[in-house]
């Protein structure tokens, strides 16, 4: 695990045997005598080799310990444009907090076309479909927890769709829901 305080705290000790406020003998010597080669001085450049030396293995320990990660997520078509902002924001901001690079791939297709390739083996690390149905099927297979709906807020529906009902002008026959369109 990345630990920033530990780098913090050495680049700050380093910064600090740097400017003479480390509070050691050699850092608080006179100008004149860091200019000697004395003892002070060999100590003065031992602390800070030590120090450097510390700050370069912490880094390089870090670097090690950053991850590459890739995703999948599989959505239905409309969303592309929408996931893909969401998806950059995301990683921007995942590798701020937690020093891991996250690269988001996408699938679009049909919703109930994503659930079935997902179904025959799309290894998907993250679905986000347009129909309850389609992700309940992922579910019934094994795919996604069980209680994945209580799992998150909203019964874990990332957005809701709106259905708009286009009509002509003054909505001659009165249609305002789902009913209204049953044959008469």
């Amino acid at each position: 695990m990345r630990q920033p305080s530990l780098t913090t705290s050495l680049m700050r000790q380093l910064a600090k045997a740097r400017s003479g406020r480390f509070g050691c003998a050699p850092c608080s010597a006179s100008a004149s005598s860091r200019q000697s080669t004395g003892p002070i001085r060999l100590m003065e450049i031992t602390m800070r080799r030590l120090f450097t030396g510390i700050l370069a293995a912490a880094a390089l320990s870090v670097a090690a310990q950053a991850k590459d990660i890739t995703l999948l997520n599989v959505s239905y078509d409309p969303t592309r444009e929408l996931w893909r902002d969401i998806n950059n924001n995301f990683s921007r901001q995942y590798e701020k907090e937690k020093g891991d690079k996250v690269s988001i791939r996408q699938s679009h297709g049909g919703s109930s076309t994503q659930a079935r390739a997902v179904i025959d083996g799309l290894e998907a690390d993250v679905v986000t479909l347009a129909s309850f149905l389609d992700t309940d099927a992922i579910s019934k297979r094994g795919l996604i927890k069980a209680g994945w709906v209580d799992r998150l807020p909203n019964r874990s529906l990332p957005y809701i769709s709106t259905v708009v009902f286009v009509v002509r002008k003054g909505n001659p026959k009165g249609i305002k829901d789902w009913s209204d369109l049953e044959p008469v």
